[in-house]
């Protein structure tokens, strides 16, 4: 791949080979569809490399670093059914992948606290323990005030 601006003559020779390729292509496997970059390869790749006069900076190689990313994104919305549903989430997703990752950049994500296993286990052993104690035995207000005025009908009497 030539990372520079091709000439004239090689703009012709990979025009005709994108054409020839899609042509041999049909030929030898008429029944199977076209990829989508097969597709690409065929018809929309040529306008961009006459416009540009180049191939070798536009190459696939960047591209396939998206992979991981749609993977992840298509497997988040494979269980919407509808597929015109499915591909708008898709494309809000990667609209959003394409716009929130300076978002994470700038804010502090903060790791939560994790309460291990023991730590649970004597909690929750705590809380049966005081259940089983049953209520507190503080004397009720109004056992209090009877008290008093049997105290006070005590020193009257007398």
């Amino acid at each position: 791949r030539a990372v520079r601006l091709l000439t004239a003559t090689e703009l012709e020779q990979l025009s005709d080979a994108c054409e020839l390729f899609g042509r041999a292509r049909r030929k030898y496997f008429p029944d199977s569809p076209l990829t989508p970059k097969e597709h690409v390869t065929e018809c929309d790749i040529m306008a961009q490399i006459r416009y540009y006069k180049t191939a070798g900076w536009f190459g696939e190689d960047g591209l396939e670093g998206l992979h991981p990313f749609d993977n992840l994104v298509r497997q988040r919305v494979a269980a919407i059914p509808n597929a015109i549903a499915r591909h708008r989430a898709v494309q809000r997703l990667v609209r959003a992948g394409q716009h929130t990752n300076d978002l994470d950049k700038e804010r502090e994500v903060k790791p939560r606290a994790k309460r291990g296993m023991k730590e649970a286990a004597a909690a929750a052993a705590d809380l049966m323990e005081v259940e089983e104690q049953g209520p507190a035995t503080a004397p009720a207000p109004a056992t209090e005030a009877a008290a008093a005025v049997g105290t006070m009908e005590g020193q009257g009497a007398s």
